[in-house]
């Protein structure tokens, strides 16, 4: 998933900073996470889904806005 993820960054430029920084956040975080019971690694890893979908959906307001129209 993250070498499909930075071949779209590098060739077509988009992605957003969103994902981009959560797919980082979550390759820095797997050795932090391993020491968590797995319940806590998974609520780790909602709670940085979750928020790049709340930074996405901000982000991308204005244009969805204008699409409806």
């Amino acid at each position: 998933m993250a070498r499909l993820l930075l071949f779209g960054q590098i060739m077509l430029n988009a992605w957003g900073g969103f994902l981009l920084t959560a797919l980082r956040l979550l390759l820095a975080g797997i050795p932090a996470t391993a020491a968590l019971p797995p319940v806590a690694a998974l609520a780790v890893v909602v709670v940085i889904l979750a928020a790049v979908a709340a930074g996405e959906t901000r982000r991308y307001a204005e244009l969805r806005r204008h699409v409806g129209r």
